[in-house]
């Protein structure tokens, strides 16, 4: 009788929801790789392709981290982007139609938006998983983003 009661007590106790946050966060970052990946197929300059190899990395490790991080905290990471992909490879097929400016314009977009999440998720976090955003995630969106502003300088 023990084992009955234990076993979905014991799962409603190891869900956190906190991993509902880290899940809103994990489908912007899956939303990015996709991005990134639609963006490097039609990008010819090697240097710029390299940039946006290194971004496109980044969001994929996010991605990885996140991952972990909800199942650390009981949750389910799920698979796919949500209606960020959905969203952001519309937006990103428009864009690729246009050349490689209005990419660049696309992936701005998409790193500020991503620099907004972070933001103001964080505040909906505490102990582990704030401190995974505030040392380890947000400082590598700050990062793509500068990287991305930095091709649109070119």
């Amino acid at each position: 009788m023990d084992d009955v009661l234990d076993g979905p007590i014991a799962l409603e106790r190891a869900f956190d929801p906190q991993a509902e946050v880290l899940g809103e966060l994990l489908r912007g970052e899956r939303a990015a790789v996709e991005t990134y990946e639609q963006a490097l197929e039609s990008i010819k300059d090697a240097a710029m392709r390299k940039a946006l190899d290194d971004c496109r990395a980044s969001h994929e490790e996010r991605v990885m981290q996140l991952e972990a991080a909800i199942l650390a905290l009981g949750g389910d990471p799920g698979g796919g982007s949500g209606v960020w992909g959905m969203v952001a490879g519309l937006a990103e097929g428009s864009a690729t139609l246009l050349g490689d400016t209005a990419t660049i314009g696309m992936l701005a977009q998409g790193e500020a938006h991503g620099q907004r999440l972070y933001e103001r998720e964080s505040m909906n976090l505490e102990g582990d998983p704030r401190r995974l955003v505030e040392e380890t995630l947000y400082p590598a969106q700050l990062r793509t983003r500068e990287a991305i502003d930095a091709l649109r300088g070119l």
